[in-house]
């Protein structure tokens, strides 16, 4: 009797204990002490304007997406 009842305690709470190990590393990596703290974005990474006309487009005038015209 006293080895089954060690034995079920291994099978039950083995897995329990494994589980709250895993909820607390998650916690522990996703909290917001583990981010780091915003940084301003460079003017060099901001978006560009597009200086390159339609018409001298070379992406879409090589796959011939530029329909001529009127249609």
């Amino acid at each position: 009797m006293r080895r089954g009842f060690k034995v079920l305690m291994w099978v039950v709470l083995g897995p329990v204990v494994l589980l709250l190990l895993l909820v607390v590393a998650w916690v522990a990596s996703n909290g917001r002490w583990a981010d780091a703290a915003p940084q301003p974005v460079p003017p060099e990474l901001m978006p560009q304007q597009v200086t390159l006309p339609a018409e001298a487009n070379a992406f879409f005038d090589a796959q011939g997406l530029l329909a001529p015209l009127g249609e």
